[in-house]
């Protein structure tokens, strides 16, 4: 990570979490030492924020620093996962296009891999999208060629997600072509887990009531876990990944399903 002292100084606490967890996420491994030195405050003040992001569960501390958690139980913010991983997620959103035809209806979860989709969404002539994701609302207005529905219910600030009983009513009154639902990871045993409840609930009706189901996820997912099921990789019809997946997961597929891992 690159940066300098200057405007750091008097850094507020979020944004100094901000900086660590974009970093872990994107390292893999984060060091007291160099966080101290980047964001200009002490080794203490450090290991008392790695301290409070395991608590909210987001990492695991060990000696002289942290790495991230085989399971995740804490809600990373979106604007940290919009900004990391870019790269992975375009090449998912690439494949994800080939399986979305004219006049269709889909709905896009809010995860950040959604977000990238939805971002590609221009090169259609009309497409209806349901989706509670704030951010991707936001683009597709700028978009003459889609039909928004976003749904309504409690706002989600670390997500900027709509979610709740309300957002599920809205949700439960329509049927996709075809879904794309992230999340938090997926273990060796094929389950897909959330570590929100509210956005398990809303990718657990998505899945249900879509003909079409795609499940897509960048490699830093693979044999993570959480704590809230959606399902299990055997009720999609396709994965899309942006590296080659275990063949312990792929046999987990249905015989028919589409895997794009390449």
């Amino acid at each position: 990570m690159k940066r300098t002292r200057k405007g750091v100084d008097n850094m507020l606490a979020e944004e100094r979490k901000d900086i660590i967890l974009k970093e872990l996420y994107e390292e893999g491994k984060i060091l007291v030492q160099d966080l101290s030195h980047d964001t200009n405050v002490s080794a203490e003040t450090i290991r008392r924020d790695l301290k409070e992001l395991e608590n909210e569960g987001l990492l695991k501390r060990v000696h002289g620093g942290a790495i991230l958690a085989k399971k995740i139980n804490g809600e990373l913010p979106i604007n940290i996962r919009k900004t990391i991983y870019k790269e992975s997620k375009e090449i998912i959103a690439y494949k994800a296009l080939k399986y979305i035809n004219e006049g269709d209806t889909i709905f896009l979860d809010s995860s950040s891999t959604s977000m990238q989709i939805a971002e590609s969404l221009e090169q259609f002539n009309h497409l209806k999208v349901i989706t509670n994701s704030f951010f991707i609302a936001e683009t597709l207005t700028k978009m003459n060629n889609i039909q928004l529905i976003l749904l309504g219910g409690n706002f989600n600030e670390k997500n900027y997600s709509f979610i709740g009983q309300s957002a599920q009513d809205a949700l439960s009154q329509y049927y996709a072509d075809a879904c794309f639902i992230s999340s938090t990871g997926v273990n060796q045993k094929g389950w897909l887990a959330d570590s929100s409840e509210s956005e398990a609930h809303i990718r657990k009706l998505m899945l249900e009531h879509s003909d079409k189901k795609y499940f897509v996820l960048d490699d830093t997912k693979i044999y993570r876990s959480s704590t809230y099921i959606i399902g299990n990789l055997n009720q999609f019809t396709g994965i899309l990944s942006n590296k080659k997946l275990p063949t312990e997961l792929t046999t987990l597929l249905n015989n028919d399903a589409i895997i794009l891992d390449d």
